[in-house]
């Protein structure tokens, strides 16, 4: 069996709410045989959507540059939802698709807009089968063993506390191909360093006559 593609997705919002405010941009970073791919739209809103208040507040109004960047020729937000959901079933005709975000939330997104359209859910592949659908931050989160307590993960802090190494990324932070990117590097750098683990605990048992 082939190993599967990895398709990662990260997403900018406007704000909290997927009809109020919407999506800003939307990059993919895939790795196959070897290769790296990466793209990102920009997307208009879509009638009456916009900023919230305090997206805009704590966030896009820190950073212009990006701000104006990703609003630069956008796609019509239904054409993009045509388009991606075109992308990812090429890509699915391709081999079996590893999906990964940084959080669910990225996913839900995306499947307003792929519902708004009448398409399918990210969760089903391009014959119609139910598909997972994985998040980087709940993986980690099970990795370190995180408990009720503990909210939030950062993945560089967890690289250098575990000494995981995790090869740079190319490109402008909050590009979102290249957070797509970067995440997936780590993700793929985690479950490595998991399984070098168990590999060495296995190797000492056998060592010990267990």
């Amino acid at each position: 069996m082939s190993a599967p593609i990895l398709f990662a997705i990260d997403c900018e919002f406007r704000g909290e709410s997927y009809s109020q405010h919407g999506l800003l941009a939307v990059g993919v970073a895939i790795l196959h045989d070897g290769y790296w791919h990466r793209h990102t739209w920009n997307i208009a809103p879509m009638p009456a959507q916009g900023y919230s208040v305090k997206c805009w507040d704590t966030f896009w109004s820190e950073r212009p540059d990006l701000c104006k960047r990703l609003e630069t020729d956008p796609i019509a937000p239904l054409t993009w939802a045509v388009e991606f959901r075109k992308f990812v079933d090429e890509w699915n005709a391709k081999g079996d698709l590893y999906i990964i975000a940084s959080s669910h939330s990225d996913v839900e997104y995306i499947n307003y807009y792929l519902d708004s359209c009448k398409l399918p859910l990210m969760q089903f592949d391009i014959v119609g089968k139910y598909r997972h659908i994985h998040d980087s931050e709940s993986y980690t989160r099970g990795w370190i063993g995180a408990g009720t307590k503990s909210q939030w993960v950062n993945d560089s802090e967890i690289a250098a506390k575990y000494n995981i190494t995790v090869p740079l990324t190319e490109g402008d932070e909050h590009d979102p191909c290249v957070d797509a990117e970067k995440m997936l590097r780590f993700h793929l750098a985690l479950a490595t360093h998991a399984r070098e683990a168990v590999h060495a605990e296995n190797m000492i048992k056998i060592g010990r006559g267990h």
